[in-house]
Parts: C-alpha cells; structure tokens; sequence
C-alpha cells in the first residue's frame, strides 16, 4: 500500500509548526523540522512522494531563500512557500528566480493553507500520479527479468563455462539498470550499475565463478529485488545503499574455485580474431556479415532498454486514451 503525499513544514517556532498539523487535512502526512538542513536530506529521500514545502523566512540555521537555493541544488524542485513578516520588490524577484511559488505574510491565514494545497499541491500531485503509473509499469515490465536472472545464477552456478547465460545475465541487468534511471528510479539504477559491475568481471574472466560469487549473486538479486517492492509502494529507499553494494567488492578468491578456462579461452581467442582483423564487422566472401559479439551484445542492451522504454509508455498512453476519451479535439491529435 502506498504512502500518502507529504508536506514538509520548516519553521523554528514549534507552535507554528504545529498549526501546520493541525490546519492540514489528513489525506497529507505532515512531516515538521525546526531545522532546514534536516528538512533537506528528508526531502530528498522522500521526493516521489513530497507534495509542498512550507518555510519560514528567518530562521537561525539559513534564510528561507538559502534553504530554496539548497533544495534546488540537490534536485529537490517542488513547490515552495515562503512564509515571511515583510514582503517587497527585492523579494519577489528573488522569489521568481528561485521559482517561489507563493509568499504568505504572516500572521499566515488558514484558507491560505488550504489554497496552497488545492493549487500548487494538487498540481505536484497529479504530475506524481503521472510518474507513478510510468513506475509502476516499468516494474511490471522488467519483473520477469528478476526471475530469469535467477534462473541464469542456477545455470552458471552448475557451469561456469555457460557464457550464453553470463552474457544473458548482463544483458537483463544493463537494461534494468538504463531504464531504471530514464524513470528517476535513481537508486535500483546505482545498485543495478554496482551488480553488473561484478557480472562484468565474471563476463570478462577477471574473477573466477565460486561459491562466493554465486552467493553475491544470489543476494544482490535480493536485494534488488526488495527495492522493486520499496518502488512498487513508493515508499523512501534506503540511505545505506552504497554499503549494502560492497558485497559486490569483495575478495572472490579466498574458496576453492570453478576456474572458468573455458570463459577465458574463448575471450582470449575473441579478442585475437578482432585484433587480426582490424574491424568490427567483416563482409566475407558468400556475402555473409559477421558481427563481433561485443557490438553484438551492445546492440541486445540497447534494444532491451528500448523495448521496454517502448512498452512502458504504449500502456501509459492506452490508459491515459481510456480517461480522455470522449475528448474530440485530443482524439483528433
């Protein structure tokens, strides 16, 4: 079940911020700071679900102008009200460059709460619900990816020769990891890069397949995994990502291993053609074409990614058609 929508009150005064509380319906969780800075790592880890900021103006750790400028800086760029005892020329402007949505001079008036939230709030909300419905049928389309890349532990853990399913396996990571960040799911797309990271070394026959390999493997899948399920509730990621991702850097060669000569023999000879050749793609003489396996493999990620880039948004559309319908001027378009 998916959290409600947030908004994030800032002021230094806690009987200020609780008015906020109190004057907020209960459709939003109503999240207070007397600290901006604090206000500021929340917000950015809670950002697909923050609706609205409200900020005092003066407040002992930085202006209200300050705090805008720091939010924008790290990526935090939703709506903000500043709340503030004088107001002028000077001010607006800033507030313009600072994309301010709203000044309210204090004392602040409780239907100029309430306006913030049926304007600039509902606006933030709707562009979310947008981007959810994108999420949502991203992690539909790439689930089965999670399941087959299980199944491609299985086969290497019984053949560390099976390159068909190693190469299968940074084929279904690189696309989850590319389109992941297309969709601002930042963090699956980071830890994803971190995984094939280490697919990359088995790919290249830089670390042997053992025990301790198969086990990472197995667990990275976890945790990828249970962020699927932290992105399907939109719920606040993990802030502790890059050490759970040190699995990833570990020594693989203390076990007794599987050594994978078979990988190695066949890279090696790979990489002896390529070089005696001199190209990529060669056309032999029966009008053949040869690819090499490398631009191969780039052209399988790419079109992965694209694919389902493309499904994605085909079923966005259809949905978004179903509420429009009736609508003749969009039907023409």
């Amino acid at each position: 079940m998916s959290s409600p929508f947030l908004v994030i009150a800032v002021d230094d005064e806690p009987a200020i911020l609780e008015y906020y509380s109190y004057i907020i319906p209960d459709e939003f969780e109503v999240v207070e700071f007397t600290n901006p800075i604090e206000a500021i790592s929340f917000a950015k880890a809670n950002l697909n679900r923050l609706a609205l900021i409200i900020s005092d103006y003066k407040m002992p750790e930085m202006t209200g102008f300050e705090f805008r400028q720091s939010l924008l800086e790290q990526g935090i760029d939703c709506p903000f009200s500043l709340v503030t005892a004088f107001y002028d020329k000077e001010m607006a402007t800033e507030g313009m460059r600072l994309k301010i949505g709203r000044f309210l001079e204090k004392p602040v008036q409780d239907q100029q709460i309430l306006d913030l939230l049926a304007t600039e709030a509902k606006e933030r909300i709707d562009s979310l619900n947008e981007d959810r419905e994108m999420i949502s049928e991203f992690l539909q389309e790439t689930k089965p990816m999670l399941e087959e890349i299980e199944d491609l532990i299985l086969y290497v853990e019984e053949d560390p020769h099976d390159i068909k399913s190693i190469n299968t396996y940074f084929r279904l990571l690189h696309t989850i990891k590319g389109t992941s960040s297309c969709l601002g799911l930042l963090e699956i797309s980071e830890y994803a890069h971190k995984y094939e990271d280490l697919i990359t070394k088995v790919k290249d026959a830089v670390i042997v397949v053992n025990q301790k390999v198969i086990d990472v493997l197995l667990e990275g899948l976890d945790q990828l995994k249970n962020l699927y399920q932290i992105a399907e509730n939109f719920q606040p990621f993990p802030t502790n990502l890059d050490e759970l991702a040190k699995i990833f850097e570990a020594d693989f060669s203390d076990d007794p291993v599987k050594v994978n000569t078979a990988l190695e023999d066949n890279l090696s000879a790979s990489s002896s053609e390529e070089a005696s050749k001199g190209e990529r793609v060669t056309k032999e003489k029966d009008e053949k074409i040869t690819v090499s396996e490398t631009l191969l493999a780039d052209f399988l990620e790419m079109s992965g990614e694209l694919t389902v880039i493309r499904n994605t948004i085909f079923k966005s559309l259809t949905r978004l058609q179903g509420k429009l319908s009736g609508d003749r001027d969009l039907e023409h378009l």
